[in-house]
């Protein structure tokens, strides 16, 4: 049985089919992970008796693959100063705790009455020096200088494949 999150397949009696003693007792079972992290503890029952050893599965997040900008009021009056967090997810939505690259917050949309960027053009978001692993909160403020439609993008590399980059746009 198995309490907790995931999902426990049906069992298998090795030894059923088998005239190998190092099979005798054996048992196997597929566990499925769920999608969200946490843990679960297998026990089982054979025959009626209980079997004394129990097993804690912990389910992990899965590598990076989008990143979550929060933290912005929308709408938020031009010039006005606000902190904004970015999270590092799998693909299930998980912090994803073992990002530790170093990723860009790009601000972008309408430009102030000089021409100029309306707020930071770039902030660097270095994920291997943070408090929290998965999330950080740029120490500088972000602000949106001019009226009208504004984007901010976080980019990173892809943890599994260099080659290619992952994103995630407010």
């Amino acid at each position: 049985s198995l309490a907790g999150t995931g999902t426990l397949g049906p069992v298998t009696d090795l030894s059923a089919n088998s005239k190998d003693p190092a099979v005798y007792g054996v048992y196997t079972a597929p566990l499925t992970a769920p999608t969200k992290v946490g843990s679960g503890t297998v026990s089982a029952v054979v025959n009626g008796v209980a079997i004394v050893q129990t097993a804690t599965v912990t389910y992990a997040p899965g590598p990076a693959t989008h990143f979550s900008i929060a933290g912005v009021p929308d709408p938020i009056q031009a010039g006005t100063l606000c902190g904004a967090t970015i999270t590092a997810l799998d693909q299930f939505d998980n912090v994803a705790t073992d990002y530790n690259l170093v990723a860009s917050l790009t601000l972008t949309g309408t430009k102030g009455p000089n021409g100029a960027s309306a707020g930071p053009e770039e902030l660097i978001l270095d994920f291997a020096n943070t408090a929290t692993p998965g999330i950080v909160t740029p120490s500088q403020a972000i602000a949106f200088g001019a009226v009208g439609e504004q984007t901010a993008t976080a980019t990173g590399p892809d943890p599994t494949d260099p080659t290619k980059t992952i994103t995630g746009t407010l």
